[in-house]
C-alpha cells in the first residue's frame, strides 16, 4: 500500500514493507518523559474506553524512490521522515520493549506459547535480514537506537557520537573524536560539536 495519499493507516500498515530514515537536516530525538508519558496515557485510555483505534497525529514521509532487499525475495521501500519522527521513534522503541517483555515472560514461564511467536513477529518488523533496521535516526541517536533494536541494549561508549550519548555511557566528552563512530558526514561537523562540548563544560562545571 503506497503512502502517497493523505489517508488513515494503522501502525502495522505503515511499518510493513518499509524502511524509515530520519534525514540529517532533522533535529535529533528530543522527547522527554512528559511527551512519552502523554503518549502512553493516550494508549492506556484505549483500554478504559474499550476502543481499539486512536489517532496518532500526522506522519509526513518522503518517498526516496529507493528500495532495499534483505537478501531474499523481500524488498523494502525507503522513506525519509519529514514530520512525526518523535512519535514514530517512540512507538518503535515501545515495540522493542514489548518484544523484550514477551521474551522475558516466556523465559520465566519456561514454556513455549504465543508470547514467543508474537515477540518474533515484532522482531521481524524491527530488524530485517542482513540487519536492515526499520527506523534509522540521524546522528544524534543513530547508534543508540540501532543497538537497542538489534540487541535490546543501548550502545556503549565506543559507539557514542554525541555528548549526551557519551554521558549516558559514562564517558568523558573530551574523548569524543573521529575514532568514536563518526561517519564522513559527521566529521564535517566536528568543529561545531567540539565548540558545543566546550560550552557545555563551562555552563555545567563538575562539582568538586
Amino acid at each position: 500500500m503506497p503512502l502517497n495519499q493523505p489517508m488513515l493507516y494503522t501502525l502495522n500498515e505503515v511499518l510493513q514493507g518499509r524502511l524509515f530514515r530520519v534525514p540529517p537536516y532533522q533535529r535529533g530525538y528530543s522527547w522527554t518523559k512528559k511527551q512519552r508519558r502523554d503518549l502512553f496515557e493516550d494508549l492506556r485510555s484505549l483500554k478504559k474506553l474499550k476502543r481499539d483505534e486512536h489517532f496518532m497525529a500526522t506522519l509526513v514521509l518522503l518517498d526516496k524512490r529507493k528500495r532495499e532487499t534483505d537478501g531474499g525475495t523481500d524488498h523494502f521501500q525507503i522513506y525519509d521522515v519529514v514530520d512525526g519522527q518523535q512519535r514514530l521513534t517512540t512507538l518503535v522503541i515501545l515495540l522493542k520493549s514489548i518484544e523484550k517483555m514477551l521474551r522475558e515472560s516466556h523465559a520465566k514461564n519456561l514454556r513455549k506459547d504465543n508470547q514467543t511467536k508474537e515477540a518474533e513477529k515484532i522482531a521481524a518488523i524491527l530488524v530485517k535480514e542482513k540487519n536492515l533496521i526499520l527506523l534509522q535516526t540521524n546522528r544524534d541517536a543513530r547508534n543508540t537506537l540501532d543497538a537497542y533494536l538489534q540487541y535490546g541494549e543501548v550502545g556503549g561508549l565506543e559507539n557514542a557520537t554525541t555528548l549526551s550519548q557519551l554521558r549516558e555511557a559514562g564517558g568523558d566528552p573530551g574523548q569524543l573524536d573521529e575514532g568514536y563512530g563518526l561517519t564522513p558526514q559527521e566529521k564535517s561537523e566536528w568543529d561545531e560539536l567540539r565548540t558545543r562540548i566546550a560550552k557545555y563544560e563551562i555552563d555545567h562545571p563538575k562539582k568538586p
